[in-house]
């Protein structure tokens, strides 16, 4: 399983525990639609399909339907934060606070993941089961140095690495369930914020959400001598799955992603420098690929043909039983 996972995306789905037991659950429902094919085959049949189809489809989740607990109303000032954010050009990350290190995101509107996820046209940095990933330790890290009024020079470093441009505070985030306590209540966020003169400005209030926008020439490419409190930020354009920066002419260059080796220069992929890809002796017009949706298409590909496959065979091993029969 986990060299399946290392190495095709056909095989990915299988780090999610319930999806690992499908194919336990898929065997006896196979069996079920075949029945059910079978079925088809008489008028009685036909009709009770589609009486168990009304009873499956309709009746039984209407409870469901008519509970509006799960339900949630969005409000105009998350609107208006989402288009004005939408509204600004270039290509930046915007950092959600507070920023919950553990569990769901957690607002008086709404409990789940973060919402602005879904409606943000730019990344957005925030906390929660899904966050995080390969820069999980420096993105809590961030988050903590500005709650407990940390090292302005660490929290600039890592502005820049984040290439954050705007920072939404949510003043209704509230403690519920597997909501780190320690990270609210949101005031705190607000007057630490606050202390950050000239490194932050406040440009917007739609309360409760307040939009601050980060005073630092920030990019997502940077020269740097190989280390990462020393950044030049670089021009850069992103078109498809390609970043394309010119006349470069750095020792180094930092890529702030997420290190995956699939990020190539020139068919090399990039080294890890504490989670995001550094490029050697970058010189000229270049090209940095990312071939992630190459080898996913591939491996679709593969999936397709597989079920193909297997279609065939039940439907040359049928056609055997039936001959026999």
């Amino acid at each position: 399983v986990v060299y399946g996972i290392l190495h095709s995306g056909l095989f990915a789905p299988l780090r999610d525990p319930p999806i690992f037991l499908s194919p336990i659950l898929a065997t006896p429902f196979s069996y079920l639609f075949s029945a059910f094919l079978d079925t088809l085959k008489t008028r009685v049949g036909v009709v009770l399909s589609l009486i168990t189809f009304l009873i499956v489809g309709l009746v039984i989740p209407y409870p469901v339907l008519q509970y509006t607990q799960g339900r949630i109303s969005i409000p105009n000032q998350f609107i208006e934060t989402v288009n004005y954010l939408n509204e600004q050009k270039g290509e930046f990350t915007v950092l959600l606070l507070p920023f919950p290190v553990l569990g769901w995101y957690s607002a008086s509107w709404y409990y789940g993941n973060v919402i602005f996820l879904y409606f943000l046209s730019h990344p957005v940095l925030a906390g929660g089961i899904y966050s995080g990933g390969e820069l999980r330790n420096l993105t809590v890290k961030l988050n903590c140095l500005i709650y407990f009024n940390g090292s302005v020079k660490e929290i600039k470093e890592l502005l820049l690495l984040f290439n954050v441009k705007y920072i939404v505070v949510e003043c209704d985030a509230e403690t519920r369930s597997f909501v780190t306590m320690v990270y609210l209540p949101t005031s705190n966020y607000v007057k630490a914020l606050s202390r950050l003169h000239g490194l932050v400005t406040l440009v917007r209030n739609y309360t409760p959400f307040l939009i601050y926008k980060v005073n630092l020439n920030t990019s997502y490419v940077y020269e740097t001598n190989g280390s990462l409190s020393d950044l030049k930020p670089v021009n850069f354009t992103i078109e498809g799955d390609e970043v394309v920066v010119k006349d470069v002419n750095a020792k180094y260059l930092l890529l702030t992603f997420a290190y995956s080796p699939y990020w190539t220069l020139n068919g090399k992929p990039g080294k890890d420098l504490d989670g995001f890809i550094e490029f050697d002796n970058v010189k000229g017009n270049i090209v940095i690929i990312d071939n992630l949706g190459q080898k996913l298409f591939f491996s679709y590909l593969l999936a397709l043909a597989y079920l193909l496959a297997l279609f065939l065979w039940f439907a040359f091993n049928r056609k055997i039983l039936k001959s026999k029969n």
